[in-house]
């Protein structure tokens, strides 16, 4: 994701284009690390409720599809943050 900014010139170097004026952004790990932990939680936050509407079960009977969930984001939120 740190590398995410130099898109346009990689993919303009792939395509035999020069790419040395096209625009880039960088940002730091720190920066990195906070959104992809802010989109996971994000994500862990708005995710019951298609689960409900698609399922149209209970709350009870979801809760095995909302504890993996919350085991897959606390995973890859230590996995990619920690």
């Amino acid at each position: 994701m740190t590398e995410a900014g130099e898109i346009l010139p990689v993919l303009a170097q792939t395509i035999g284009w020069r790419g040395a004026g096209l625009p880039t952004l960088t940002w730091s790990l720190d920066v990195a690390q906070f959104l992809q932990g802010v989109t996971l939680l994000s994500a862990l936050a708005f995710s019951p409720y298609p689960l409900l509407r698609i399922t149209k079960r209970s709350f009870c009977h979801n809760l095995p599809h909302l504890f993996l969930m919350l085991g897959f984001t606390a995973f890859l939120f230590k996995l990619m943050i920690g």
